[in-house]
């Protein structure tokens, strides 16, 4: 996993992967909720197990704090008084091809994201406390193994000048296409084994309760019963999982679009307040300010600046919550691989096939997440592209 600016790779556990416009927060997982209602009986347990999928939800949003302003004014000050001195022709125009101090610029950028590195580093220890708990079981072959999958998930390009060269269709949408088909194979095999929606659709739920005191009348019909029970802990277990990764992914997310922006409302700021102090030069019939091209410029090379450290910093986010994301589903995963798909002679309704809505509801969800987390990167790509146009723009006037 590539680091954020400033620190030093790390890998956590055994993945190396771990995700607009606007304060980009969609890209947050849709958590998966369930419904948990207080249970007074095995029965309505039971019938509850029926209903428990992993249903999309909205995360709520979480304030993330900033210390300050994003950047030193004196430190632009200084970066100035160094820049204007060799920027500013004696008609009071810019130079071209000259920049401010590209290390002067990066040590700017670099400590206004002090803080956001520090919150980085919190969640890669935790994550590698949450990783060491889950020790994975081999698949065999022919397994439903989402695992692969997911480290397919296409990664957003952190990088400004690359992110000018992506193919789009090859990069995205053709893994997305994917999955897609993969969601109708699992929805076409649904509505071949779906027992369960058959005796609803004739009994309703007075046929489902019925059926499910039958089902408990026997030994067989209650161990049956107790397998759906120990699913519907699995699903819960994994929820938990999922809204713990995604409750501290978010507000790191909040805080570097704070950053960001507070950053941005910065170097505006500065450049207003110089701008209202250079002195001013009559040519002909125009009155211009001497240093103002060389200003803008400067402004510009600190906002590319700035863009490419929150590009890496994004893309460090998605890649983090990505990882936390596949080790949270992790005995899920187990679990699927084994699942006996279309046991039609099963005595139960809530086993069999009248169980496996549920398991295939929950993969379902998985598959909705590696979509949405592909088109997050695609967005956060086309972002990068967008400021790397941008700068090429400025840097031509």
């Amino acid at each position: 996993m590539k680091s954020p600016p400033g620190r030093k790779a790390k890998v956590l556990g055994r993945t190396t992967h771990v995700p607009g416009t606007g304060r980009l927060l969609d890209w947050v997982p849709p958590i998966h909720s369930f419904r948990h209602p207080a249970m007074k009986s095995t029965l309505s347990r039971l019938c509850f197990a029926l209903s428990l999928l992993f249903g999309p939800s909205t995360l709520p949003s979480a304030r993330a704090q900033t210390d300050g302003p994003a950047v030193d004014d004196a430190a632009l000050d200084a970066l100035w008084k160094e820049y204007s001195r060799v920027a500013v022709a004696p008609d009071g125009a810019a130079k071209p091809r000259v920049v401010p101090n590209q290390q002067h610029v990066d040590d700017i950028v670099t400590e206004a994201y002090r803080g956001l590195r520090e919150t980085i580093a919190q969640l890669e220890r935790s994550q590698r406390e949450f990783e060491a708990d889950y020790a994975p079981r081999e698949h065999t072959p022919g397994e439903l193994n989402l695992m692969p999958l997911l480290d397919e998930v296409p990664e957003p390009e952190a990088s400004l000048p690359a992110a000018k060269q992506v193919d789009f269709k090859s990069r995205y949408e053709t893994y997305a296409d994917k999955i897609e088909v993969l969601r109708k194979q699992l929805a076409d095999q649904q509505q071949r084994n779906n027992k369960y929606m058959d005796l609803q659709q004739r009994e309703g739920q007075a046929g489902l309760m019925k059926q499910a005191v039958a089902d408990m009348a026997t030994p067989a019909g209650r161990a049956q019963t107790m397998e759906a029970i120990q699913l519907q802990q699995l699903l819960g277990t994994t929820l938990g999982k999922m809204q713990n990764v995604a409750l501290q992914v978010s507000p790191a997310i909040q805080q570097c679009e704070q950053v960001h922006e507070e950053l941005q409302r910065n170097i505006a700021r500065w450049t207003t307040r110089v701008a209202d102090t250079l002195p001013t030069r009559v040519m002909g019939e125009t009155t211009v300010k001497v240093g103002y091209g060389a200003l803008l410029k400067m402004q510009a090379v600190l906002n590319y600046a700035a863009a490419k450290q929150y590009a890496e910093n994004r893309a460090y986010l998605w890649r983090l919550y990505k990882s936390g994301y596949k080790y949270s589903i992790g005995e899920f995963n187990d679990f699927i691989g084994e699942f006996a798909w279309g046991r039609k002679d099963s005595g139960s309704v809530f086993q069999g096939t009248y169980e496996e809505p549920m398991v295939a509801a929950a993969v379902n969800s998985v598959y909705e997440q590696m979509i949405q987390l592909t088109r997050d990167a695609s967005t956060l790509t086309r972002m990068n592209k967008g400021a790397q146009d941008q700068y090429e723009l400025l840097m031509q006037l």
